[in-house]
């Protein structure tokens, strides 16, 4: 939630090999995911799921302070399930 607007967001997602998108995103709404972790919909309309380990490990880097934090995850992009390298910056 607050943690996520001190960060912007860029990605370079892909499907079958493709850039599908990249560049900044802002995110629409997050909520629990069913395994505990995060999921949630960005303001391109991609739906994404982040593991309760990763959750964790990325909420415990953004409450350190750290300025650049660099993650991946998969998502489902169009109907078609995608992946996205995410780079976070805090702002």
């Amino acid at each position: 939630g607050s943690l996520v607007k001190n960060y912007k967001i860029n990605v370079s997602c892909s499907k079958l090999g493709i850039t599908a998108y990249a560049g900044p995103i802002s995110l629409a709404s997050l909520w629990k995911g069913k395994d505990g972790g995060i999921a949630g919909k960005d303001n391109t309309g991609k739906v994404f799921s982040i593991s309760y380990d990763k959750s964790e490990s990325l909420v415990n880097q953004m409450k350190s302070g750290t300025s650049v934090i660099n993650t991946e995850g998969s998502g489902t992009i169009a109907g078609v399930s995608g992946t996205c390298k995410v780079k976070l910056t805090k702002k």
